[in-house]
């Protein structure tokens, strides 16, 4: 896997995740590079540029000063990653996109597009197969609504 770009600070939210998911991954696969924990964190902090270099450089200072209560942790420094750079209305522009969300193109774009949406929330499989089933060409409703055993879990919903 090859290093990911340094995080520039120029988006906010899902894309941002994603930046630290693959920092997280790449630190996971050479942690044989690092003595302590503390150094992978510093490592992904000092891969920030641009506009979000400046948030990264009290942290460092803090950490290598030894200071207490500074993110020396991937969890801590994950937690306060998300803090500064997550969406804080990723939830809620998550629900108003899947409101109005409706099969446009094939039955792969729409299942895929449909989980990106609920990557984002925290509802129960019942109202995520409701939506799902809502939003579905109404030729494929017509399809659905002739069958005699309509699947009641959601991993038997989304096609494969």
């Amino acid at each position: 896997m090859e290093l990911p770009n340094p995080y520039k600070g120029d988006t906010r939210g899902c894309k941002d995740m994603q930046w630290l998911d693959c920092m997280l991954l790449w630190v996971a696969l050479h942690q044989d590079q690092f003595d302590k924990e503390e150094q992978m964190v510093v490592w992904i902090l000092y891969h920030m540029e641009d506009k979000a270099a400046d948030w990264p450089l009290p942290i460092i200072g803090t950490i290598i000063k030894g200071k207490a209560n500074t993110p020396t942790t991937i969890p801590t420094m994950t937690a306060h990653f998300k803090e500064a750079f997550a969406d804080p209305n990723a939830k809620w522009a998550a629900t108003q996109k899947i409101a109005a969300f409706t099969q446009t193109a094939s039955m792969a774009e729409y299942v895929t597009e449909f989980c990106n949406l609920i990557a984002e929330l925290d509802w129960n499989e019942e109202v995520y197969i409701a939506q799902f089933t809502r939003g579905l060409h109404w030729k494929v409703k017509e399809l659905l609504s002739i069958k005699d055993n309509i699947p009641n879990n959601l991993e038997a919903i989304l096609p494969p």
